[in-house]
């Protein structure tokens, strides 16, 4: 039914006491639930002081680690079980997003930044890396894969890469440099 001219819309004047309540309320409900989460997430996003440093890039179309002091790795990337990991991730070119789903880890490379993210596996095995930021054409090859070693076999394999990168490095550095002799114009 159509209203005549001479209904009008009653003024409601709230009191004082129910804005305070509606507003007041639900505020304190938000803050309650800020001061429990964040103390909680930041417990959360903190690797452990002794967590093992990986330094990851994602680039098109591929994820390539650096472990500190040691070996450079391209889509597989090497942790002992029961040891954290904490990954230093940044991108050479576009967004990526680093996702290991099986260890519920997803944090972005973002060029020019670096953010960091952490892990600990428990089991031994082979586990799936994904990148869940479309980077471009080859973004669904864009596949990697960690590889959990017990503790000692890691260990093992860490050192054993580590000799293997010296040997070659002193090989190359043999075989590049000139002997004394030879001059620029010999080259």
């Amino acid at each position: 039914r159509r209203r005549s001219e001479s209904d009008v819309t009653p003024r409601v004047e709230p009191r004082a006491i129910h804005e305070v309540l509606f507003v007041g309320g639900p505020l304190a409900l938000f803050l309650l639930w800020f001061a429990i989460g964040f103390p909680l997430f930041v417990r959360l996003q903190t690797p452990p002081k002794e967590a093992m440093d990986v330094y990851v890039m994602g680039k098109k179309w591929m994820w390539k680690f650096a472990y500190a002091g040691g070996p450079n790795g391209v889509d597989t990337l090497y942790v002992p079980a029961g040891r954290p990991v904490r990954l230093l991730l940044t991108s050479r070119d576009v967004i990526h997003s680093f996702y290991l789903p099986a260890f519920r880890v997803k944090q972005d490379a973002v060029p020019g930044r670096y953010t960091q993210t952490w892990f600990q596996a428990e089991r031994p095995g082979r586990y799936e890396i994904f990148c869940a930021e479309y980077c471009g054409v080859g973004h669904s090859a864009m596949l990697g894969e960690v590889v959990v070693l017990p503790a000692a076999q890691f260990d093992a394999w860490l050192d054993e890469s580590r000799r293997s990168a010296a040997v070659a490095s002193a090989q190359d550095s043999t075989q590049s440099d000139p002997s004394p002799a030879t001059t620029l114009v010999d080259q």
